[in-house]
């Protein structure tokens, strides 16, 4: 059995062949039919001989069912093939577990026996189970690891019987078994061969390229699989192969990131593989970074592989950290998020600890920087990565206290990144910051900063001089002080001298000379010592000690003696006296300054000392309290500092709430929640924000919201229901207070949230009655306001809080409190109006809820009304009076005779007062009214004019349509019993007739009533719109009675010039004026006068939003004076132009006043100083842009009139407002369409400033083919105007863009067209760029020349006129640039177009064009030009150009008799209409 050797094949076909001798062949290949018998025969041989059935002919057989496998071979067959050989690896194992267990030397037969059937029973079971298992996985869905459904079965027997997860569970077992066994005895030498050790791992690796392998059920399938390739590594040292096919199969398999990390893990923590991790590391740093840009999949599994790898072993990928920083700057970004990632996990999972030595310090430290850098990465995804990583440190606590200021403010540098997922991040990472934070649970920066003052002045009391230390002090200031000592010395000039003060102690002159030196005053330090020296001989701190002196004497005497040796050796070198003197004067200052160094440095000491404590305890225990205290003052320090960067971002994040990210809104949301709970200063500014997006049509955002407030006001820890309904009241009534119109209309919709979702109940109600009613103790009159507002709005939920409470609201809000407090009884009449359905139905059959006007209600506001006109102490009268009037219209019966009574109680008061004031003062003359009382009643009239408008319009005629439709319903009832009742007695009789006629006359009838009841509507809507028109403003009536005071008003603005009373008065006769269309008319002419000549800018702004009602009431009857409106868009006044923004912006969006060319007005808003208005004109246009082609039409109006000279817009403001507006056109045949007018436009420019605007707008545009081709047709229309750079740069740019591919649909078989066409274009445009700067050269040569000729022959007469001359000749060179341009537009149109196309319009509309603006132009200049010899030589310039005798023709006709300056201008004129028609053009 030994005289063959079978030797692992790489390929099957390997075996048919023998490469050496004894080599082991396949003789025998069976055919399906065959096969089948043969493996019955197989499995009799496995069960009798065990794995040595492969000896014999058992191999072939096996071998053949693999050749057959994909072929013709069926399930049974298969299965009954994996079933032997997984007997027969089974028996294998067991038999080899007796043979190598048992220690007995093998013979050589035995051992080759054993050793090929170990091979080639595994080479069948290893190449069998990748078969089935690719098999089964191509039937599983990758996804899901069900089966696919679809595929029908031919056969009933077509799968496998058994469950081949267990089989394959039970395959991975065997081999498992198998390499546990020493089987390095079977080979001589004793090592396993290669080829062995590659197939068992990769049947391994083959099983796990499955997807389902990674699923969480195939677990134990992935732990055996692991254990396998483990004991591999470990006993046949297979680390380094089966580290490379990990990199393999990571690039290949995006499913085996995780299971190959966690293999990692295994083969490293059980199996000792510690080379692994630096193995793979090193492999995946060796690949090329211009190759892991490109394959962006393989590169993808690689970083999330090794971060997973971080996670799992940090300690073991630390090591390796050198190897992947190359990748930081690498082009990859997956890279350099995967080598930031895992820095990250080291540093949370390392370098992280207290007792950290100085290396792991430095490497975390190193770590840190990186990431701080890699905040600033050029791509987003790293940037929000990282942001990611330091957010998860943050939560780990593993970011050191030093850099959370950094870390914080890097943070807050991000929250204007133009990425969405940045900015996400980097408020997330805020958010965990903050609450995160090691200072303070209330981060409240004004009583932090309190707290530390008084703690820093704490500090100092306790060690007025912790920070110095007397030695290091003079060690640091003592090079100074030798300096100044040695200047002093040398200094023979005199200084001012200090001297000792009488009364003078030895401490306080040591004190002051300890002062001077330590402000560098050394003069004063050495002359108040040398003055205490003389004044004070005796003491000791003024001289050196006896040893210091005997020191300095010895020196002196050393001194004297190499003086006496310089002496003698100057008696023979007489020439270096001079030399000598000097070194002599510079060692005596030397010493000098040494020994007072020596005096000030024992001074100082004396001074600095600190006294010596009496007890080493009482030291201890104050240097701990020192200690403490400075660690108190600096925690606080951090803390005030933290709070002020978390402060500074708040404006920032706050811009967030309004983005269109839902991502930003989301997690600004979560910021503001946080910053608010932890105290933040200024946080409410978000918080109050947060209440718009209550009305956010996405329900993620709506909800947030909702979370967010119910967490801040509503989740109250509390052990009693009383206490928490009165914590939620009192946050409440707090959100409440100081809130504007537009958050308390927001709160509105927030807490009937709350209610409807009962987190708002019955106590909370309680408590709010009691604060309004002052039951409460210490409730206060702006608590008593927020109460009613906050009662008002949870009634819009549950009605019955009013209904039942009516008594207490006119009892507490209309009475004597409210009589004190208008507020207070204008929210109570709110409170009240919300009785009043939203909706009136026509089928209820119930009409609204209405009071007798003898109502406590209406007497309390009748007297509120009435006497509060006079209560001039609260300025909040016409709100309240608007309000209550609102209640008596809505609620009350006959409200306008009760409101007519209400003026007339109040005229007679006023007059009552006059009354009263002339019998006081008869001879008083006129009588007068106070402003304020003639304002308030002048608004009562105008709001009751208002409301008696709104009560006809629609209470009284939503209540006639409801009992028309009441009274239809019950005619169709009786009629129909009627019918019914008829149908009943003539049924028998009439059968045959009822057949025949009673469908026509239903239908008639219904027909009748449908009509009936449609010309009822319409007669009821005629009726009262007649009243409006002719009864309620025009008869004997109230209001018709006061109309001639409000007129008298605004009319006289001296006569009245109180503010505050014209703006009553001009608000009341814009309200009178919306009543009927007849008095508008009459009186619109004044209201405009008003509007444009009134100084005050409430004035102005209150008009035209009463204008705007104006124009939606009367559309026909305003429109003439719409561009006195639009005119408001340049007033002074911000809020004046921000109305008229906003109203003109609802007019035109719905449609109630036409586009025209006053819009550019509204463009010119783009560019507005203030950021709201430019904000709400870049809404409006874009709300414009998606009604279908509007702003395609007014487009060309927009471009003229911005670019206008006399519009005096800026270029840079003019291209900034283009950029907007045309980037909203998307339609590619409105851009195509702009493009072709755009071009024509250059015909009827007169400036180069308008040819540079045009060519911008024209570059400005993304380009199609067709839009090419567009331009190019229109190439004669600009093609003169090349020579300015402006335009021949901005056609560049388009020739850019199109060359990139930038445009809509130059793309595919397009873009070549569109470059080709671009490329002529291109040529030429160079070509007419080249010949328009040559002849824009020779133009002003020309006219420098004539210049020159011209002050040549005036001379002294020139002189005279020096001044005047230079005024018109400037003028004039603007009028002769614009004639030579249109010679030239002609000349070329006249070479290209034909005669044919020289008469159209484009050439008419510059023929008509031009001469207009000539005429304007020349009128202006008329007196400043001089002569007709100018005048012709200016006009022939041009024309010699063009070459010819007729240009000589024109300068001699030119030249003839013209006297006078008039007659100079019209003869010039008329010669250039000559030219033209010489020239074959059109004489107008």
């Amino acid at each position: 059995m030994s005289h063959f050797n079978f030797v692992i094949p790489l390929n099957r076909d390997d075996l048919f062949e023998a490469s050496s001798r004894n080599q082991y062949t396949v003789e025998n290949v069976y055919n399906t039919r065959d096969l089948k018998i043969k493996l019955q025969d197989c499995t009799i041989g496995v069960q009798q001989q065990g794995a040595e059935f492969v000896l014999n002919e058992g191999f072939d057989v096996i071998f053949s069912l693999l050749q057959e496998y994909h072929k013709n071979a069926t399930f049974d067959m298969k299965q009954q093939g994996f079933d032997i050989v997984v007997r027969g690896m089974g028996s294998l194992v067991d038999s080899l577990a007796l043979v190598l267990n048992s220690g007995q030397l093998l013979e050589t037969d035995d051992r080759v026996s054993q050793l090929n059937c170990m091979k080639m029973m595994l080479y069948l079971f290893c190449q069998l189970v990748e078969m089935v298992d690719m098999e089964q996985a191509s039937a599983v869905d990758a996804v899901t690891g069900a089966k696919q459904k679809g595929k029908k079965k031919t056969n009933k027997d077509d799968d496998f019987t058994w469950d081949w997860d267990q089989e394959r569970l039970r395959a991975v077992t065997l081999l498992y078994n198998l390499v546990q066994l020493n089987l390095n005895t079977l080979f001589d030498p004793p090592m396993m061969e290669e080829e062995v050790i590659n197939l068992i791992a990769s049947t391994m690796f083959k099983i796990l390229e499955n997807p389902v392998m990674a699923f969480q059920n195939k677990r134990d399938v992935r732990l055996s699989i692991m254990q396998v390739l483990g004991t591999v590594n470990k006993k046949y040292n297979y680390t380094l192969s089966c580290s490379l096919k990990f990199i393999q199969h990571l690039k290949h398999f995006e499913h085996l990131v995780s299971v190959l990390g966690q293999a990692t893990e295994v083969l490293v923590k059980d199996f000792n593989c510690t080379s692994m991790v630096m193995e793979l590391v090193r492999e995946i740093s060796r690949i090329d970074t211009k190759e892991l840009a490109r394959d962006t999949s393989g590169t993808r599994s690689y970083s999330l592989f090794l971060v997973d790898l971080a996670e799992r072993l940090p300690e073991s990928m630390k090591p390796s950290v050198s190897l992947l920083t190359a990748h930081l700057d690498g082009e990859s970004y997956s890279m350099r998020k995967c080598v930031l990632g895992v820095l990250g996990e080291i540093v949370a999972k390392v370098l992280s600890g207290e007792d950290l030595d100085e290396n792991g310090k430095d490497d975390r430290d190193s770590f840190l920087d990186c990431l701080e850098d890699h905040v600033h990465d050029i791509h987003a995804h790293v940037r929000s990565h990282v942001l990611q990583i330091w957010g998860k440190l943050c939560k780990d606590k593993c970011i050191p206290l030093s850099r959370q200021h950094s870390v914080l403010e890097l943070a807050a540098g991000r929250l204007q990144d133009k990425s969405s997922n940045v900015r996400k991040a980097a408020v997330q990472l805020l958010t965990t910051l903050l609450e995160s934070n090691p200072f303070a649970a209330k981060l409240q920066t004004m009583e932090l900063e309190i707290r530390l003052k008084e703690e820093e002045v704490k500090l100092r009391e306790m060690d007025p001089e912790e920070t110095v230390d007397p030695v290091e002090h003079w060690n640091n200031m003592e090079s100074k002080v030798l300096e100044g000592i040695k200047k002093e010395l040398e200094n023979e000039e005199e200084t001012e001298s200090e001297k000792v003060w009488e009364k003078a102690t030895v401490g306080e002159i040591c004190e002051r000379i300890s002062g001077f030196l330590e402000k560098n005053a050394f003069a004063k330090a050495l002359s108040l010592l040398k003055d205490a020296q003389t004044e004070i001989p005796e003491e000791i701190s003024f001289k050196l000690e006896e040893t210091e002196a005997m020191e300095e004497n010895a020196t002196d005497d050393k001194s004297d003696e190499e003086e006496n040796a310089t002496d003698d050796k100057s008696d023979e070198n007489d020439s270096d006296d001079e030399d000598t003197g000097a070194k002599k004067a510079n060692e005596k200052t030397q010493e000098e300054s040494q020994k007072l160094m020596k005096i000030f440095k024992k001074i100082f000491f004396t001074v600095k000392r600190t006294p010596e404590p009496s007890m080493s305890q009482s030291q201890n225990q104050s240097q701990e309290e020192l200690n403490k205290q400075r660690m108190l003052v600096q925690y606080l320090t951090d803390s005030v500092k933290f709070s002020k960067i978390i402060h500074k971002s708040l404006p920032i994040v706050a811009q967030l709430l309004g983005s269109k990210q839902s991502t930003d809104i989301l997690e600004a949301i979560d910021f503001f929640v946080s910053a608010f709970e932890f105290g933040v200063l200024n946080a409410m500014i978000g918080v109050r924000r947060m209440l718009a997006l209550i009305w956010s049509r996405e329900s993620t955002i709506k909800d947030a919201v909702v979370g967010a407030y119910k967490r801040l006001y509503i989740n109250v820890e509390s052990n009693s229901v009383r206490s928490a309904s009165a914590a939620i009241s009192q946050n409440l009534i707090a959100l409440i207070v100081g809130a504007t119109l537009g958050e308390l209309t927001s709160m509105e919709k927030l807490v009937s949230e709350f209610v409807a979702s009962k987190d708002i109940g019955k106590g909370v109600f309680t408590v709010l009655w009691e604060y309004f009613t002052g039951v409460l103790p210490g409730s206060r009159p702006e608590d008593a306001r927020a109460a009613i507002t906050l009662l008002g709005m949870c009634a819009l939920s549950e009605v019955s809080l009013i209904t039942s409470n009516i008594q207490v609201i006119v009892d507490h809000g209309l009475g004597e409190k409210g009589q004190l407090d208008f507020r207070l009884a204008q929210h109570a009449c709110q409170a009240l109006l919300r009785m009043v359905p939203t909706k009136l139905k026509q089928d209820d059959p119930n009409p609204p809820t209405k009071f007798e006007a003898e109502h406590q209600i209406f007497q309390q506001l009748e007297k509120l009304l009435v006497d509060g006109v006079e209560f001039k102490q609260d300025q909040h009268y016409m709100p309240m009076a608007k309000n209550a009037l609102m209640v008596i219209y809505q609620l009350g019966e006959s409200p306008d005779t009760f409101a007519s009574e209400i003026i007339k109680k109040v005229c007679l008061k006023i007059r009552s007062k006059q009354q009263a004031a002339v019998t006081v003062a008869p001879a008083g003359g006129d009588w007068k009214v106070d402003t304020y009382i003639l304002s308030r009643l002048c608004f009562l009239a105008g709001q009751v004019a208002l409301c008696q408008l709104n009560y006809l319009d629609v209470n009284v005629f939503n209540e006639l349509k409801r009992r028309n439709h009441m009274r239809e319903v019950k005619v169709e009832k009786d009629k129909k019993e009627k019918k019914d009742l008829e149908k009943k007695k003539a049924k028998s009789a009439l059968q045959r007739s009822t057949a025949l006629e009673t469908p026509r006359n239903a239908n008639q009838e219904e027909d009748d009533m449908s009509c009936v009841g449609a010309e009822a509507d319409d007669a009821e809507a005629e009726f009262i719109r007649h009243v409006c028109e002719k009864e309620i403003l025009f008869g004997p009536t109230l209001l018709t009675a006061l109309t001639p005071v409000i007129l008298s008003i605004c009319s006289n603005p001296t006569k009245y010039p109180n503010s505050d009373l014209r703006a009553s008065a001009s608000l009341a006769l814009s309200k009178f004026m919306l009543v009927s269309s007849e008095f508008c008319d009459k009186h619109l002419q004044l209201l405009f006068t008003v509007l444009e000549k009134a100084t005050e800018p409430v004035i102005r702004a209150n008009l035209i939003i009463a204008l705007g009602d104006l124009s939606f009431r009367f559309p026909n009857t305003v429109e003439p004076w719409t561009p006195r409106m639009y005119a408001r868009l340049h007033d002074d006044s911000i809020s004046v132009r921000s109305n008229t923004l906003t109203v003109l912006t609802h007019l035109i969006l719905n449609d109630m006043i036409k586009v025209k060319g006053q819009i550019s007005d509204m463009a010119f808003c783009i560019v507005d100083e203030d950021s709201r208005i430019s904000g709400l004109a870049k809404l409006f246009f874009s709300e414009l842009s998606k009604k279908g082609n509007t702003l395609y039409n007014v487009m060309p109006d927009i471009v003229s009139r911005l670019s206008d000279p006399e519009k005096g817009i800026v270029e840079d403001n003019f291209r900034m407002i283009m950029k907007y507006i045309i980037g909203l056109i998307e339609k590619d045949k409105l851009l195509e369409s702009l493009v072709e007018k755009l071009c024509h436009r250059f015909r009827a420019t007169r400036t180069e400033r308008q040819w540079r605007d045009i060519a911008y707008c024209l570059s400005l545009f993304p380009y199609s083919d067709r839009s090419i081709k567009k331009l190019a047709d229109n190439f004669p229309c600009w093609s003169d105007k090349l020579h300015e750079d402006s335009v021949y740069d901005s056609i560049c740019v388009i020739f850019a863009g199109v060359k990139k591919g930038v445009g809509v649909a130059v793309g595919g078989a397009g873009r070549g067209e569109a470059k080709q066409l671009m490329e002529e274009l291109e040529t030429k445009v160079e070509e007419a760029r080249a010949k328009g700067v040559v002849d824009h050269t020779a133009e002003k040569n020309a006219q420098a020349a004539k210049d020159g000729k011209k002050k040549g022959k005036k001379g002294g007469e020139e002189g005279a006129r020096k001044g005047k001359r230079r005024s018109g000749e400037k003028g004039k060179k603007r009028v002769e640039s614009s004639d030579s341009e249109e010679e030239e537009e002609e000349e070329q149109d006249d070479a290209e177009t034909g005669p044919e196309e020289r008469t159209g319009k484009s050439v008419d509309e510059s023929d008509e064009e031009e001469p207009r603006g000539k005429r304007g132009k020349a009128g202006k200049r008329g007196k400043k030009i001089e002569s007709s010899d100018e005048e012709s030589e200016e006009v022939s310039v041009p024309e010699k150009r063009g070459g010819g005798k007729r240009g000589m023709e024109v300068e001699k006709s030119a030249k003839k008799g013209k006297k006078r300056v008039e007659e100079d201008q019209i003869d010039s004129e008329d010669d250039f209409q000559d030219k033209r028609v010489r020239r074959g053009g059109r004489k107008k």
